[in-house]
């Protein structure tokens, strides 16, 4: 499966190896016996391609977003962290990729530094949480929408402002850091550990928002840049590890059953736009007040189409009845 932006548009960086799933490879590789490997992010549920060999990456806490909370045994499973490989089985394997394009995150030029930035998408829209405790004038910054600043004006903005606050997990921390800007997690009901700092380590980054704490972080930006270069070299050692292994999970398998690949292609061609996944993940209902209320209410309107249609079938059959008596 291949995720696009939200255009919908079938998105690949040019500067790897990641052609597009059709249909026509999907014929190539079952004539050539090639048995395919479907990596599933954690948010996927089941096994849509019904492949027979499956990798789960685990990039956040198992059901948090959706997606399965537990994976079937024969399942290869491996994790973004080791506070998430901990999370599923202290014997799952990390491949913690890198992702933070550097030519847009990083210091540039110095310039006076003045305000505070914060990020709160899933915070605020998923779990329907209230952001709290920010400076006066924090400049919200947002993904996936119309008005959504670009990667760099997101970089201008942490080139600029002394603080960033993040009320959830994301790679936004990571690229303030790259711009020499302390990222602060607000701890929550809905973020009790940041994910990556067992491979990140504290510098840089600040646990809550004491003045002390943020201070701490704002003197070790540098070395939390040191930091997040060293995760690159171990990447490389934890993706030929990866390949070893799922390589070895197939060696040998015949292909017999061809991934169903149509059961995505009905969506966009098996193109799920993030825009899409951003809406099937809102509007997952939260178990709170408003997630009860949610359901109530859709109980309450299921029952009265329920009764319409049944009141429409009865009518429908007393009409028909009446007919047969006046003309036979």
């Amino acid at each position: 499966m291949v995720i696009s932006g939200g255009d919908g548009l079938r998105e690949t960086c040019l500067d790897l190896q990641t052609p597009v799933l059709t249909m026509d490879l999907v014929d190539y590789h079952y004539q050539q016996g090639l048995r395919p490997i479907v990596v599933y992010p954690e948010v996927i549920s089941g096994n849509p391609f019904d492949a027979e060999a499956v990798v789960r990456w685990v990039l956040n806490f198992p059901g948090l977003l959706g997606g399965d909370s537990a994976y079937p045994e024969g399942d290869m499973v491996m994790a973004f962290s080791k506070i998430l490989a901990d999370a599923v089985d202290k014997d799952v394997p990390i491949l913690h990729v890198p992702v933070i394009n550097q030519d847009v995150f990083n210091m540039g030029e110095a310039r006076p530094r003045s305000g505070a930035a914060f990020y709160a998408a899933k915070f605020k829209h998923v779990h329907n949480g209230v952001v709290f405790n920010l400076p006066k004038g924090a400049i919200e910054i947002t993904r996936d929408r119309r008005d959504s600043q670009t990667p760099e004006e997101i970089a201008e903005i942490f080139r600029s402002v002394e603080t960033f606050y993040c009320f959830e997990n994301t790679a936004l921390a990571i690229e303030a850091v790259l711009c020499g800007c302390p990222a602060v997690f607000m701890p929550n009901e809905w973020l009790d550990v940041p994910i990556a700092m067992n491979e990140l380590g504290w510098e840089g980054y600040a646990w809550g928002n004491d003045p002390a704490e943020i201070e701490r972080a704002r003197n070790s930006v540098t070395q939390g840049q040191a930091n997040y270069q060293r995760t690159i070299a171990e990447f490389f050692e934890q993706l030929h590890a990866f390949i070893e292994r799922s390589q070895a999970k197939v060696a040998g398998q015949p292909y017999v059953n061809k991934v169903k690949f149509f059961k995505l292609q009905e969506e966009t061609l098996a193109v799920m736009s993030a825009k899409r996944i951003s809406r099937i993940i809102r509007f997952r209902p939260t178990w709170g007040l408003k997630g009860l209320l949610r359901v109530y209410f859709a109980l309450i309107w299921a029952t009265l189409y329920g009764f319409v249609f049944q009141s429409i079938l009865k009518m429908g059959r007393r009409i028909r009845a009446a007919a047969v008596r006046l003309f036979g």
